[in-house]
C-alpha cells in the first residue's frame, strides 16, 4: 500500500521579506533597529611566582602521586570586538575575541549569540 501526499505549499509568502518604508521625499524610515558596535581590551595581571607541590590520591589506598605546578605567574590580555543588533525585544551579536599571555598562549573566540527579553 503506497500512499502519496501533496500539499499546496505557498512559497512566495514563506521567502517574503517586509519592504523598507520611505517618506514622502524618497528618504528611507527608520525601522527601530539598532546596531552597536564595540571594542573591548581587558589586561588582568597577577602577581606572585609560587611553586606549589600536589599530591592526589584515592582515599583508604596506598596510590598517590604528586605534581609540581606554579600558579600566578601569568599576565593574560583579552581583546574583543563586536557588533549586536537590536530591534525591540530581540538581540543579535556576533564577537571575535583574541587573548594572549606568557608561555606563547594564544587564543581565539569567535562567537554568535541571540536572546530575547520578555
Amino acid at each position: 500500500m503506497e500512499i502519496i501526499g501533496i500539499e499546496d505549499l505557498k512559497i512566495k509568502s514563506m521567502t517574503a521579506r517586509p519592504e523598507p518604508k520611505k517618506s514622502e521625499g524618497g528618504e528611507f524610515l527608520p525601522d527601530g533597529a539598532e546596531i552597536k558596535p564595540f571594542v573591548d581590551v581587558t589586561v588582568t595581571p597577577s602577581f606572585g611566582d609560587r611553586k606549589v607541590k600536589n599530591k592526589v590520591g584515592l582515599g583508604n589506598t596506598s596510590g598517590s602521586d604528586s605534581f609540581d605546578a606554579r600558579i600566578a605567574n601569568n599576565a593574560l590580555v583579552n581583546g574583543t570586538i563586536g557588533v549586536n543588533a537590536v530591534k525591540g525585544s530581540h538581540t543579535f551579536g556576533l564577537h571575535y575575541s583574541v587573548g594572549g599571555g606568557n608561555d606563547g598562549r594564544l587564543d581565539h573566540l569567535l562567537k554568535a549569540k541571540y536572546s530575547y527579553q520578555f
